[in-house]
């Protein structure tokens, strides 16, 4: 049993965006501090990390700066106490593969999940499904997975091959 922390799209960058950066420690622990007292022990919970979009608006120059918001949520959450992380919804397999280095330096386990937009069999730096997987399960990724937007009849061929 798990219980999702309502993290996603937590990180300064994007907090900051939304004029609540300032904010960004203290939505995260409020969210994981929520979802804790309704699991209570009978559930884990779980914090998610998102993409940051920096890379989409500025391009792949971006990645340390991605590092370094990725670090920062991950870093909240975990002193909040969750007891493993969800990444999800990224585009770039480069900016996945910060993202799970991220986890590993916090010592939090990892679920990753890419999505395939807009080019649906592949993700946006034209990596395979395959090779997405492939990459993070060396990485360390506990499960991964494909998400999100997209109706089963897309999506199932990409699990398919990721799973190969």
């Amino acid at each position: 049993q798990v219980l999702q922390a309502l993290t996603f799209f937590g990180t300064r960058e994007k907090l900051n965006r939304a004029g609540y950066g300032s904010q960004t420690e203290e939505i995260n622990v409020a969210a994981v501090k929520l979802a804790k007292e309704v699991a209570g022990e009978q559930a884990l919970v779980a914090g998610s990390v998102s993409r940051t979009q920096l890379l989409e608006r500025e391009g792949m120059e971006s990645l340390n700066k991605s590092r370094e918001h990725i670090a920062e949520q991950i870093r909240i959450l975990k002193d909040a106490g969750v007891d493993f992380l969800i990444l999800e919804t990224f585009f770039h397999l480069a900016e996945m593969r910060v993202a799970l280095e991220c986890a590993n330096e916090s010592k939090l386990p990892a679920v990753a999940t890419m999505s395939f937009r807009p080019l649906i069999d592949r993700c946006t730096d034209g990596h395979t499904p395959a090779e997405c997987a492939k990459v993070m399960t060396d990485l360390g990724a506990i499960a991964v997975g494909a998400n999100c937007e997209q109706e089963p009849s897309r999506m199932l061929p990409l699990l398919r091959d990721m799973r190969k």
